[in-house]
C-alpha cells in the first residue's frame, strides 16, 4: 500500500535530537512546521470520517443502543442509500467543533466500499474546495491526488488502516502552504490505552477512537513553505494523544534533497 506532548517544548525535544548542530528556527520551521502540520490533519481527517461514521449504525452495523449521542455536525448526506460502494457528503457548515473535538468547516466527500469494519473496506477522501481544519484549509493538489484509508485489524485485534496519501496539499492560517506529495507504507492504529473510557457503555469499535493514535510509514515525501522537497522516515512510530490533538511520543529523521538532515 502507498497514506502521534504533553507540553510545546517536548514536542520538539521529541524530533529535534537527531541533527549535528543546534537546529536554528528557520530550519525548524522548514522542517518540522509542514511535517507536524502534515501529520496531524492527515490523522485529524481519518479519525473524525471514522468517528462520525462509527456513529452512524447505517453504515457500522451497531445497533442504536451501542452508537454514542454525538455532536450535531456533521450532517451526513448519502448519495446513494441502501447500497454499497457509497458516496457520503459530511457537511461541517460554517463551522463546528465535532465530537473528536476538531474545529471543522466546510465539506469532505467520502466513498466507502463497504460497511466500516469489514476486512478490506476502503474509506476515500476528498475535501472540498472550502473544507478547513483548525483555520487551516485542506485540499488536494490534483484529480489523481488520493487520500485513501483501508481497514484490517492488528495482531492484538486493534482497528487498522493502511493509508496512502498523494497530494494533500494545506494553505495553514500564516498562508504558508505545504504538500504532502507521497506516503509509502503508511498505516494508523488506534488504541483504547488501558481501556479507559469517559463512556459508560459499549461502544464497539469506537473505543479505539477516543484515546491514542498511532502512526508509522516507511517513508513520506512533502513540500515546504519554499516548496523544497523533504523527506522523512520514522525512527520510532508517532503516538498522538486524541484529547488534546497532540503528539506524545515518537522520533523521525528528516532529509533534504542534498541528503543533509535536517531533523
Amino acid at each position: 500500500m502507498n497514506i502521534k506532548y504533553t507540553l510545546i517544548g517536548f514536542s520538539f525535544l521529541m524530533f529535534i535530537g537527531c541533527t549535528e548542530n543546534n537546529p536554528s528556527s528557520w530550519e525548524l520551521d522548514k522542517a518540522y512546521d509542514p511535517f507536524s502540520t502534515s501529520m496531524i490533519l492527515s490523522k485529524t481527517m481519518v479519525q473524525e470520517v471514522l468517528l462520525a461514521a462509527y456513529q452512524n449504525p447505517e453504515l457500522n452495523g451497531l445497533n442504536e443502543e451501542t452508537v454514542t449521542t454525538r455532536n450535531n455536525c456533521p450532517d451526513q448526506n448519502d448519495l446513494n442509500p441502501d447500497v454499497f460502494p457509497k458516496t457520503l457528503i459530511y457537511d461541517y457548515g460554517s463551522g463546528c467543533i465535532t465530537s473528536a473535538g476538531s474545529d471543522m468547516r466546510g465539506q469532505i466527500e467520502i466513498l466507502l466500499t463497504d460497511k466500516i469494519g469489514v476486512e478490506g473496506m476502503e474509506i476515500h477522501l476528498k475535501p472540498q474546495n472550502d473544507f478547513f481544519i483548525d483555520n487551516n484549509k485542506i485540499y488536494l493538489s490534483t484529480e489523481e491526488s488520493l487520500i485513501k484509508a483501508t481497514y484490517g485489524q492488528t495482531e492484538q485485534g486493534l482497528d487498522s488502516y493502511d493509508l496512502e496519501i498523494t497530494g494533500l496539499k494545506v494553505l495553514n492560517e500564516n498562508s504558508r502552504t505545504y504538500e504532502l506529495t507521497q506516503m509509502d507504507g503508511g498505516i494508523i492504529t488506534f488504541e483504547d490505552v488501558d481501556n479507559n473510557n469517559d463512556h459508560n457503555v459499549d461502544l464497539g469499535p469506537i473505543v479505539y477512537k477516543d484515546d491514542l493514535a498511532v502512526i508509522n510509514f516507511d517513508n513520506m515525501s512533502y513540500l515546504n513553505g519554499a516548496n523544497e522537497l523533504l523527506t522523512v522516515v520514522v525512527d520510532h512510530e508517532i503516538k498522538f494523544d486524541l484529547y488534546c490533538n497532540c503528539p506524545i511520543a515518537g522520533k523521525v529523521t528528516i532529509t533534504d534533497s542534498e541528503f543533509e538532515t535536517q531533523i
